[in-house]
């Protein structure tokens, strides 16, 4: 799947399944349920397991960096 720069895939060849949830104009939850997940913004590569959830921020400001 991809969102922009960010390109979400299964991390295996296994069975993945996954949900994508969009919270916000630029922000986005990415869980996994089934497998992991490989979530990737240029070069910032995340593994997402299973059972996990990650929240993503396209393009944050320096006062969302500064949060995180």
């Amino acid at each position: 799947m991809h969102v922009g720069k960010m390109v979400i895939r299964p991390e295996t060849d296994q069975p993945t399944v996954a949900q994508v949830t969009v919270v916000g104009p630029k922000q986005l939850m990415v869980r996994s349920t089934r497998g992991s997940l490989s979530v990737a913004v240029d070069d910032d590569v995340r593994v997402v397991p299973e059972g996990m959830a990650y929240r993503i921020v396209l393009d944050p400001t320096d006062a969302e960096l500064a949060a995180a």
